[in-house]
């Protein structure tokens, strides 16, 4: 037995069925009623659907408050449509959010950070444990949060868009990224840290298209690079 019965209506619905709905003992008054004219014969074609045995049964236990009508109003409050109005109807998507940072690397962060964490010690000539040995460098442990806020500024990103617009205008933005930095990713570097250093400089001069260009700023278009690198699309070694 379906839990709801909802009428999407965008143009509204006429004055009876809203009566009928805000009165369901009445709503179930009239479907028996008007069975025969509305219902019997025109629910499957070339067929006669009796209300009557275990169809009459289940009426009977269904409750008629759960009946509803979902307006135009109702429609573009929901946030599930943000996308389409993006997409279809030339709205602006909002503005994302304030960057979020956890203070200790994420599970989730490791692919990233360990290719990072082996870029220093390629520069120093040494093998560093792990990240925490980097944070307290003088030089690494600057840039080492300057990537982990990139690295966020684009999740947060995309995840906020992913749920606010069309999965393609997500998806076309980093299209763009990967093509605008791609080439210049696979030049022949000194070492690591230069790669990474050559990347983020290029993917600050992409000037990307799409609904989602102007909401992309700088350190969103640097961070999706270590986004890549997370998912294995990309990798700093040489």
């Amino acid at each position: 037995m379906p839990r709801r019965f909802t009428f999407v209506a965008p143009r509204g619905t006429v004055r009876g069925l809203q009566d009928l709905i805000y009165n369901p003992s009445e709503l179930k008054k009239a479907l028996i009623r008007d069975w025969t004219k509305y219902c019997r014969t025109k629910i499957v074609a070339n067929q006669i659907i009796e209300l009557e045995g275990k169809l009459l049964e289940h009426f009977e236990k269904f409750d008629f408050s759960n009946v509803f009508i979902m307006t135009l109003d109702n429609l573009l409050a929901d946030e599930a449509v943000r996308g389409v109005l993006v997409a279809y109807f030339a709205v602006e998507p909002p503005e994302p959010p304030a960057l979020s940072m956890p203070s200790q690397v994420a599970q989730t962060e490791l692919p990233y950070v360990n290719e990072l964490v082996e870029a220093y010690g390629e520069r120093e000539g040494r093998a560093y444990a792990n990240h925490l040995e980097v944070v307290s460098h003088p030089e690494h442990g600057v840039h080492f949060k300057e990537q982990r806020e990139r690295f966020y500024q684009a999740d947060q990103f995309s995840r906020f868009y992913r749920d606010n617009t069309l999965v393609e205008a997500m998806e076309s933005l980093q299209n763009e990224v990967y093509h605008g930095i791609i080439e210049k990713h696979r030049e022949t570097h000194k070492d690591r840290l230069t790669r990474i250093s050559a990347v983020m400089q290029q993917a600050a001069s992409i000037a990307p298209s799409g609904v989602l260009a102007r909401y992309a700023r700088v350190p969103v278009r640097q961070g999706i690079c270590h986004l890549f690198v997370n998912d294995g699309k990309l990798t700093w070694k040489r």
